[in-house]
């Protein structure tokens, strides 16, 4: 993560956005402070899916809708 002063940000704005959509964050600074944040944009779509993918393998999946041990389901009984 890049930390710049916000006066240098400002000199050479096109190159640090082209930074930004390449992947990278900035942090904007002014006297030491850091004040802002610039990060890329982020498809929350994607986010969701790598989530998902880094969880794989880390997830116990089982049948959740048959009963146990083959006994009667009657979870809803008088309740409809």
């Amino acid at each position: 993560m890049l930390q710049i002063d916000a006066v240098e940000f400002q000199k050479c704005l096109p190159n640090y956005l082209k930074q930004v959509e390449a992947g990278e964050i900035i942090k904007i600074s002014s006297q030491g402070r850091v004040f802002a944040r610039l990060a890329p944009e982020q498809n929350d779509a994607e986010t969701a899916q790598a989530r998902l993918t880094l969880m794989r393998g880390s997830v116990i999946v089982g049948n959740i809708l048959d009963p146990i041990e083959d006994t009667k389901w009657n979870a809803d009984a008088n309740h409809l």
